[in-house]
């Protein structure tokens, strides 16, 4: 137990550098959130909603609009298949070590991996079937829902109680 802690500690730390020198690049932004979530702003469909630690469900592609508190993340998203793939194949190569070399080669099959991934899995295919998504991340249990439509991301935002002063974009 104690070495899968030590892990996760060295990897949200690796993370976190990641993060941050990505975020000293001119035109890119970041910002902690709560939850042990932030948002990383590194121009085009590169809007993202990460959480530190790996194995998280993250929201990639271009976040329009969001707002926190200590309890919840809510969100407003315009999805993108191709910040997704590139996202993913990311994932795929640092976070799962499938791809360890980094190569120009892994990249492209990494990406590869991840386009038949979007294509397949019914999650994804399901985050590209409107063009507006709502999610909502709830830190009591860990729980994120979405990809919403905005019908039911105004039922579930009244079944949890997420405080009305916290605002995303309703397009």
């Amino acid at each position: 137990m104690k070495k899968k802690l030590r892990i996760q500690l060295i990897v949200s730390v690796l993370m976190t550098l990641y993060f941050y020198l990505q975020s000293c690049n001119p035109g890119s932004y970041s910002e902690e959130l709560s939850g042990n979530y932030f948002y990383e702003d590194r121009g085009a469909d590169s809007k993202n909603i990460i959480n530190h630690l790996p194995g998280h469900k993250n929201i990639y592609g271009d976040v329009i609009n969001y707002d926190y508190d200590s309890d919840f993340i809510i969100a407003t998203q315009r999805p993108s298949f191709e910040g997704y793939k590139r996202e993913i194949g990311f994932e795929l190569r640092e976070n799962l070590k499938k791809y360890p070399t980094n190569s120009t080669e892994e990249r492209i099959q990494s990406e590869n991996e991840a386009d038949s991934i979007l294509k397949h899995d019914p999650y994804y295919k399901s985050i590209f079937r409107n063009k507006i998504n709502y999610w909502i991340i709830e830190h009591k249990d860990g729980h994120v829902y979405g990809p919403l439509t905005k019908r039911a991301y105004l039922k579930k935002r009244k079944e949890l109680i997420v405080p009305v002063d916290l605002e995303a974009k309703i397009e």
